[in-house]
């Protein structure tokens, strides 16, 4: 199992399927209305990581249930079906029966009008209090079965249990992961399954089962085959859940004065817990248990977007990684963006989110998403960031600032000039505007498709007569570039663009999503940190336009990066 908190989010849409379970679990004895909690407690720490002023129990409850949504609605005919939902309320011996129906009435409004709320089934109620013997424990039982035997009853051919089968006689050689060659070779010697086609899908089927990890969707991982998923979430879990040897709220401030140093490791702790930043020796600290299969699990957990490397001007292999479930929240995106000034920076630009033919504000931005766009841009622009929960500001150039913020229903971003000294303001470069644009709208299109294909997207921009509200920007054709006039979706006469929204669109075509030529240089040359140190040079492809069946093919036949040491396939590794 996976906790319920923030910093679990990016790992439960990473394993998050749509032939499975899910059980949404509220606690009863809470006001729905009530503003939600701004801290989780870890280890012995009150660690307050989050502040959410605007948002409710209620809030954060549907939140959830909206990114399981969009991340296991992946409208492939190969992977038909949804997931299936159940309530279970708790702490039953703190209400009375005439709360819980209010309680339950309420939940069931506010999901109502989701194109999910028909895969909710049924509500619950346990006292966890007295253990095993409660009614609605055994409740639970009875209703998975239920529901296993009802949506997910599925025949399956002889030669896939016998795959099964063969791969639990892995498992009790005490091995966690194997390569895709030695799953092939299991398949084909004991199970006379030769087709490639056949092997995925019965991997996806397992996959979704919970008895084994297929990385299909992570190209740098296609070829690793997790065979104990438990093994993997513990180690996860064991680095999101870092337990703090003491209490860094405390440690060398004003009020509470003392040193960290006189702690192992105290400096590394500190850091954490005020930049969001791991460093090695924490790391090998916390995974002390699985020093052998380190150089996987860090893979596993960068392509989960759980860790990034922290790039060094010099080139020298990074020492710390950004850690983007342990990065703070700013209180005031105002004083974030400090002297933003409209004779220095573009147009405020930005993302709006809704699930498939669904109106504006339908749908929270996930956090996890803004988490994984967070990441995608420290690839881009990895020096000098400044990184918080729910905005974040990059050096993409000597004179020019990306800052992006999540809102509650959209991310914006804007360009900044950095040319303080200069005589007067200067604009931001247009190449640099279109570059951006082009990166940011392609990352975003990438992210949808591999991690949350139910949610849909649109470029916007602030209304330039009507505060608070935004205009759409068709993506399928560029006429109103040329004839500079946004149609009012509200009737009216035309929107003229302003000339900081046009920086964005200068000689541009936003039907054409394809990297130019001297685009996909320029950005290779961004990354030429990742692909000089042999990491995630997939990832450059995948953003410079190759598509999957590309970077499979290059995979198998480029050499390994100059100095990076040639990629053996992982060791079977026993239990120590």
């Amino acid at each position: 199992g996976v906790g319920g908190q923030a910093l679990h989010r990016v790992l439960q849409t990473s394993l998050y399927t749509n032939r499975a379970i899910y059980a949404l679990v509220v606690d009863l004895s809470v006001d729905f209305n009530a503003p939600a909690p701004s801290h989780f407690v870890q280890a012995n720490c009150d660690v307050v990581l989050d502040d959410n002023k605007d948002e409710t129990y209620l809030d954060q409850i549907v939140q959830n249930v909206d990114a399981l949504y969009a991340a296991t609605t992946t409208h492939r005919s190969d992977h038909p079906g949804h997931p299936v939902i159940f309530v279970v309320g708790t702490r039953k011996d703190r209400v009375n029966p005439e709360i819980v129906r209010s309680k339950w009435t309420c939940l069931n409004e506010a999901l109502s009008g989701k194109p999910y709320h028909s895969w909710i089934t049924t509500f619950v109620v346990v006292d966890l209090t007295t253990g095993r013997d409660d009614v609605g424990v055994e409740d639970i039982r009875v209703l998975v079965d239920d529901i296993a035997r009802r949506h997910f009853a599925t025949e399956v051919p002889y030669r896939w249990m016998k795959f099964d089968k063969a791969m639990d006689a892995v498992r009790r050689q005490s091995v966690f992961y194997v390569t895709l060659d030695d799953v092939a070779r299991i398949a084909a010697e004991e199970c006379a399954i030769v087709d490639r086609d056949e092997l995925d899908s019965l991997l996806d089927y397992y996959h979704d089962q919970g008895q084994l990890f297929y990385f299909r969707r992570c190209i740098q991982l296609g070829d690793v085959i997790i065979a104990k998923p438990q093994w993997l979430i513990g180690a996860i879990k064991r680095l999101l859940e870092i337990r703090f040897p003491f209490d860094v709220t405390s440690v060398s401030t004003p009020s509470h004065p003392g040193s960290s140093s006189s702690y192992p490791h105290g400096d590394a702790w500190q850091r954490l817990h005020a930049e969001g930043v791991l460093e090695e020796t924490l790391i090998d600290h916390v995974w002390a248990d699985y020093a052998r299969n380190k150089a996987l699990l860090l893979a596993i957990a960068e392509q989960m977007d759980l860790l990034v490397p922290r790039l060094q001007r010099d080139g020298a292999p990074p020492t710390a990684y950004y850690m983007p479930a342990m990065l703070h929240i700013k209180p005031n995106h105002e004083e974030f963006c400090e002297s933003l000034s409209a004779e220095r920076d573009s147009e405020v630009l930005g993302f709006r989110f809704r699930f498939g033919g669904r109106g504006d504000g339908d749908v929270q931005v996930p956090l996890d998403f803004f988490s994984r766009l967070l990441v995608r841009c420290l690839q881009l622009c990895p020096f000098h960031p400044g990184l918080f929960r729910t905005c974040a500001r990059f050096e993409f150039d000597s004179d020019h600032d990306l800052v992006l913020l999540a809102c509650r229903d959209h991310i914006k971003f804007v360009v900044q000039s950095t040319q303080y000294g200069a005589p007067a303001p200067a604009r931001p470069s247009a190449g640099v505007c279109m570059e951006i644009l082009r990166f940011l709208v392609a990352t975003v299109d990438e992210l949808r498709r591999q991690w949350m294909p139910g949610l849909e997207y649109e470029l916007a921009a602030r209304h330039p007569g009507s505060e608070g509200k935004w205009v759409r920007l068709p993506m399928d054709n560029s006429d109103w570039i040329a004839e500079k006039k946004i149609a009012n979706e509200e009737g009216g006469d035309p929107i003229v663009p302003s000339n900081a929204l046009l920086l964005w669109f200068e000689n541009s075509d936003l039907a054409k999503v394809k990297l130019s030529e001297e685009l996909r240089l320029g950005l290779a040359k961004r990354f030429h940190n990742l692909r000089d140190n042999g990491k995630n040079w997939r990832l450059l492809a995948s953003y410079l336009g190759f598509t999957h069946a590309e970077i499979r093919e290059l995979s198998r036949a480029a050499p390994p990066p100059a100095g990076a040491p040639s990629r053996e396939p992982p060791i079977l590794t026993p239990v120590s």
